[in-house]
């Protein structure tokens, strides 16, 4: 949340609203508890317990029924994971859980794109779309500089423990590409699903997905794969110089098929202008063993 008025300060705030308010027969948002971010002494501010740009992490599996987790990216070497607990109504917000990484920043990289405009503003290594949770493991993934060129980083940690279980670079085939603005979903099968927006020298903003099998301690990675080719150049500046790119990106399991994942990116569809592209992706089913124990 921006100062307005004059004012420069920036915070965040969370709000939580009982389900059972928003899909009863007349919705509304009963019940609701909102945490506002404050700059008052004796009270922390929320950004700072709770980390700057604060993700809900979808909990796929519920398999925390009674504990919602929230996560972001504290600062080049750390996660910060918070936790909404107690009753429906009013519930409590927990901060300060950290959790170290290898450091990954990433600086103004501005990602290539074909023509002679300006490079897409690739933004920076906070999360650009919200962790999953899946049987009790949080996965998230972000944009970081990898070598001057923007790269996606995966984890995985246990979210009660606050143990970084897995940790890694997306790889990709063609090595000239940038992605930029990734989103990820996991099945309960360690099947994962990686959204991007991609560009370099020779190729548009265009839509990409890559997907992996996790095997309980690494990830296989396939090939990335074009979902939906850029058609034009874009640049459309902002305020600050800065040829901004969405920050959107979606990535969710199909409720009905597991081994359906479904991904909301954007490509350049003509100059200067942007559309989104929607596209169903999927892995092949889980077989089933020869015989069971």
């Amino acid at each position: 949340m921006f100062g307005v008025a004059g004012t420069t300060s920036t915070s965040i705030s969370v709000l939580t609203i009982p389900k059972a308010s928003l899909t009863a027969g007349a919705p509304s948002l009963t019940g609701n508890k909102y945490f506002a971010d404050t700059t008052a002494a004796p009270s922390p501010r929320l950004v700072d317990s709770n980390g700057f740009t604060l993700h809900p992490v979808y909990d796929y599996s519920n398999s925390s029924p009674n504990v919602g987790y929230l996560a972001s990216r504290f600062n080049n070497s750390f996660l910060q994971v918070s936790t909404i607990s107690g009753a429906v109504a009013n519930p409590t917000l927990t901060g300060n859980r950290f959790v170290q990484t290898q450091t990954r920043s990433m600086g103004d990289i501005n990602a290539p794109q074909l023509g002679a405009n300006d490079n897409i503003d690739a933004g920076d290594a906070r999360f650009s779309a919200s962790p999953v949770l899946v049987n009790g493991k949080i996965w998230g993934a972000h944009s970081f500089d990898d070598g001057g060129k923007s790269r996606t980083v995966v984890y995985r940690l246990d979210a009660t423990t606050n143990t970084l279980e897995f940790e890694g670079t997306v790889p990709l085939s063609n090595a000239a590409l940038w992605a930029y603005y990734p989103s990820i979903a996991v099945n309960e099968s360690g099947a994962i699903a990686i959204g991007f927006s991609g560009s370099d020298d020779a190729t548009y903003v265009s839509t990409y997905a890559i997907a992996g099998q996790f095997d309980g301690t690494s990830v296989t990675w396939g090939t990335e794969q074009l979902l939906q080719a850029g058609l034009a150049n874009y640049s459309r500046l902002d305020g600050a110089g800065r040829n901004r790119w969405g920050d959107y990106s979606a990535l969710q399991v199909d409720p009905s098929d597991p081994t359906r994942f479904w991904t909301i990116q954007e490509f350049a569809s003509a100059t200067n202008e942007w559309q989104m592209r929607v596209t169903e992706l999927r892995f092949n089913a889980v077989p089933e063993p020869s015989t069971i124990v």
